[in-house]
């Protein structure tokens, strides 16, 4: 049995942010002198044999063996495609939640120091000496600036946060336009011989 073999090499270039990511496969077909196309797993198997000798072949052509790997390619594109996608969804997902946890956290904090400043004002109301009202009222004003810098805190992670969440979105652009380039590796002729 002989025929021809062809391995290109197959690279996807992906942005992820200010990075790209690059990820190569190998492609690789075969097709007998009788027509017969060779599976992956027989491709395999030829690649792994042992070469007994060598003999120069001259221009080949696996122009025939072009759908095959265009095949291959598109499996790997699809597969990349989806992964890197997933990866940015999920991600994306994870900063969400974080905003959610960040508000909610903010909320509770900011009803604490809403409810020590009501507290604080009503005793101001109730006190009878200008220096106790004087101290309460010291201290409505620092609760107060304190609930400020809460929010203004609040509002700086959020935007980080979102920010973060707007990057995974451009990622998730960015993997569904990466590129692909091929290269040939060899081709060559086989023959098995028992």
């Amino acid at each position: 049995m002989q025929g021809t073999l062809t391995a290109e090499l197959l690279t996807f270039a992906i942005r992820a942010g200010q990075d790209t990511i690059t990820e190569s496969y190998i492609l690789a077909a075969g097709i007998t002198d009788s027509g017969v196309p060779l599976d992956a797993e027989q491709v395999e198997q030829i690649l792994d044999l042992n070469c007994i000798q060598v003999n120069e072949a001259g221009a080949l052509d696996s122009s025939e063996l072009q759908p095959i790997l265009e095949d291959q390619a598109a499996s790997f594109s699809g597969e990349v495609q989806a992964r890197t996608a997933q990866f940015s969804i999920d991600q994306g997902d994870l900063v969400e939640s974080r905003i959610k946890d960040h508000k909610a956290k903010y909320d509770a904090e900011a009803r604490t120091l809403d409810k020590d400043k009501e507290e604080v004002n009503a005793r101001e109301r109730r006190a009878d000496g200008l220096p106790e009202r004087l101290k309460l009222r010291k201290e409505a004003q620092r609760l107060a600036r304190r609930s400020d810098d809460l929010y203004s805190d609040y509002r700086e992670e959020r935007e980080r946060l979102r920010q973060k969440a707007d990057e995974y979105i451009e990622m998730l652009e960015d993997a569904l336009q990466g590129t692909e380039r091929r290269e040939p590796i060899f081709t060559i002729r086989w023959a098995l011989r028992s």
